[in-house]
């Protein structure tokens, strides 16, 4: 996981669901409002890209991308 701070922000890349992720931003903002988060989640396997590989069904994707 790496974390870039911007002047009007901070970038974190890794699993928004994991709790390295969850932590960092904890760490970062400690205990502030957030005004925002954008996520980029994978696409699931449409990409040619390894970090867009999906190991589930479509029907469980789909419902792991809403919940």
């Amino acid at each position: 996981m790496k974390s870039v701070m911007f002047e009007d922000g901070v970038a974190i890349c890794g699993d928004s669901t994991s709790q390295d992720v969850l932590d960092e931003v904890k760490r970062i903002f400690r205990g502030e409002a957030l005004r925002a988060v954008v996520t980029d989640p994978p696409y699931g396997n449409i990409l040619d890209e390894e970090w867009d590989r999906i190991d589930k069904g479509q029907r469980e994707f789909v419902d792991w991308m809403v919940s």
